[in-house]
């Protein structure tokens, strides 16, 4: 312990020295009237510190001394006896290992119950159509880059870049095209099975890790009582409703299964079918790192240590994970070697790594990130304040064997488990320190129902208690404190019955509603059968991200759509730049008038971050994309785009339309 103390504390320098720094003035300017900045590296770096590093430093800690004790001749001695650890069986029947095989009827069992879960909760049919809700500003964010792929670009380059994972675009995309109708109807048909698709790869990583009776209990409570699954769902009374565009768990779903089911591929290695399992393992960590890049990070991490925390405890011999993680590169590099090598085909390698990195990098260095909106009085404060406090002394004691006092080694499989999920949330909530609100905080939540599950059914036992009644009291006092940790009605009985019930009660009800009708325009077809009678057609984005435009005058789907085939019939097929729009980002003009976006070099309202890229972009826009630009269409002819397009074609004629009770502007460049 006091070695392990010694290492530790130099480490607290870390976020001293980056607390120091963050305020201090900043040369980099960054554009914070969208999204804002605050730099917390200082609290994130305090958060792994506290947390992770602990265990690694006791479990090498624990490694050095018990080799020293030993009075090894020489360093090439001390480093053997480093490598072959000379340790204690384990003490109690908690910590042996299990016998056995896995039953393949048991896992069988738990993977169509996984899949039968997902489907009822999450699967189809939506009814989409028949669910009126307002388009959302983050729905507008994809709906540019989607229409760019749609008249040719290369998906997530230019035009059709978009902050968020490449795959899931390219996913909504092909899903409207083939599956559904191009539309904002279709895009959150896509997205529903983005949901869908992630809580199924949730359940079967809980049934696969945790066994069927604590998988089924795990993945109850991330359906009916955790946010996580919860922030797009069968909504009592209201259908499939939520957060389209955003809510995914295809963003954590990757990371967590890599480090829960890491152990178990561990085990099997270095022999063949261990190396197939650890690869095909590597390829769904590849995937969905491909569609979000959270699952990066959060696996990188987590995997890291999880992998040295075995080796250093002797849980497993170095060879095995070695070639187990080798395995796991391999087939990541086998789902993207194919991607890169697109992009290279096309010239555009370089440029899809970098937009791929922008928005995490410039998120770390402080980009988009806040505090917890409302304080204590958020719902999702308790969770937020308290739970980092409680893992980094359920982190200690995971790795601790009591009876005798010492750091647990050779683990047992349940003290294995325990500390994967353990570690895969920790690496997953690191999300929420960065940008704080509700629907993150919700979101990074994915990981803590199979947490509580294992802490409550196996921590006791590990811990030394040795009678059942303990242990059940044990079990029963970890659910009572992660319910405490939650608002109360998350967990309300009446409204988890509800829940449950929610899925096949809004199905049959909204299979009942006659089929809305056949939209008669391009761009009523755009929005989407269903949506075109809403008396209020959008989410406002100014409230959200202080976009120009008034928020007081509320226009209907039906206004909408007139716009829009209006400006489709004035602008045609003319390579267009959409400046700017009243009612949140320019992708709505762009998809639902259907129009053919000028080559940008990337989105300007959500990728240029800072000044500095700003006026490249502006240098861009005017030396490469204005020749080839044949109309602007601005709520403002001051801006800096629209100024630059009458400056270079004077002679451009200009339509003026009404939207919101103000001018909307169509330059058109003559000729």
């Amino acid at each position: 312990i006091w070695l392990a103390l010694a290492a530790w504390c130099p480490l607290l320098l870390i976020p001293a020295d980056l607390l120091a720094r963050s305020t201090l003035h900043r040369h980099v300017g960054w554009i914070t009237r969208w999204f804002g900045y605050l730099d917390k590296r200082w609290e994130v770096s305090a958060y792994l510190i506290g947390i992770l590093a602990p265990m690694l430093l006791l479990a090498a800690a624990s490694r050095l001394v018990s080799a020293a004790a030993r009075h090894p001749h020489g360093g090439r001695a001390w480093l053997a006896s480093l490598r072959e650890p000379d340790v204690p069986a384990p003490a109690g029947p908690a910590d042996r290992p299990a016998a056995g095989r896995s039953n393949p009827t048991r896992i069988a069992a738990g993977l169509v119950t996984a899949v039968a879960l997902g489907w009822y909760f999450y699967g189809p049919p939506w009814y989409l159509d028949h669910v009126r809700s307002r388009i959302g500003y983050q729905e507008d964010v994809y709906l540019a880059g989607l229409q760019a792929i749609a008249k040719g670009s290369v998906p997530y380059i230019g035009p059709a870049s978009v902050q968020y994972g490449p795959g899931t675009q390219l996913f909504s995309y092909l899903y409207m095209r083939h599956l559904s109708t191009f539309s904002v109807v279709g895009f959150r048909e896509s997205w529903a099975a983005l949901q869908w698709a992630g809580a199924t790869v949730f359940f079967v990583t809980l049934f696969l890790a945790l066994g069927y009776r604590r998988g089924l209990l795990a993945a109850l409570l991330s359906a009916l009582v955790y946010p996580a699954l919860r922030l797009l769902d069968f909504m009592p009374g209201h259908g499939f409703v939520g957060y389209f565009g955003w809510a995914n768990p295809l963003r954590y779903a990757g990371a967590f299964a890599l480090i829960v089911l890491l152990p178990a591929v561990i085990r099997r290695c270095p022999a063949r079918p261990g190396l197939a399992l650890a690869a095909g393992l590597g390829a769904v960590w590849g995937a969905l790192c491909y569609l979000a890049q959270e699952n990066l990070l959060a696996g990188l991490v987590g995997g890291a240590v999880l992998a040295t925390l075995l080796v250093l405890t002797g849980a497993a011999a170095w060879r095995a994970v070695w070639t187990a993680l080798l395995a796991v590169l391999a087939g990541f590099c086998l789902v993207w070697l194919p991607i890169l090598a697109f992009y290279a085909a096309h010239g555009l390698a370089a440029r899809f790594l970098t937009l791929y990195f922008l928005l995490p990098g410039a998120v770390a260095a402080g980009y988009t990130d806040s505090a917890l909106a409302h304080g204590w009085h958020s719902p999702v404060a308790r969770t937020y304040y308290l739970l980092p406090f409680l893992l980094a002394p359920l982190a200690v004691a995971a790795i601790c064997q009591f009876r005798p006092l010492r750091i647990a080694a050779r683990w047992s499989r349940e003290r294995v488990l325990l500390v994967a999920v353990l570690v895969a949330t920790v690496a997953i909530y690191e999300g929420a320190l960065f940008r704080s609100d509700t629907s993150h905080v919700s979101g990074v939540m994915l990981a803590m129902p199979a947490l509580v599950v294992l802490a409550a059914t196996g921590l006791p036992r590990l811990l030394g208690a040795r009678s059942t009644r303990t242990a059940v009291l044990a079990g029963a006092a970890v659910f009572a404190v992660a319910f405490a940790l939650l608002p109360v009605s998350a967990w309300n009985p009446a409204r988890v019955e509800a829940r449950l019930a929610a899925p096949a009660a809004d199905r049959i009800s909204l299979a009942a509603l006659p089929a809305p009708a056949t939209p008669a325009t391009l761009a009523a077809r755009r929005v989407g059968a269903g949506l075109g009678t809403l008396p209020v057609c959008c989410q406002d984005a100014n409230k959200t991200t202080g976009l120009a435009g008034s928020a007081k005058v509320a226009v209907s789907s039906q206004a909408l759509i007139t716009l829009m085939d209006k400006l489709h019939a004035i602008v045609g097929s003319r390579v267009t730049y959409v400046a700017g729009f009243p009612n949140g980002y320019p992708g709505l003009v762009y998809f639902l008038a259907d129009l053919r976006p000028a080559p940008i070099p990337l989105d300007p309202y959500t990728m240029v971050l800072t000044h500095a890229q700003s006026r490249r972009f502006l240098r861009t826009f005017r030396v490469t994309v204005l020749p080839s630009t044949q109309a602007v269409i601005t709520a403002s002819l001051r801006n800096p785009e629209t100024a630059d397009f009458l400056r270079r074609y004077p002679a451009a004629r200009r339509v003026t339309l009404r939207y919101r009770g103000r001018p909307y502007y169509v330059l058109l460049r003559r000729g």
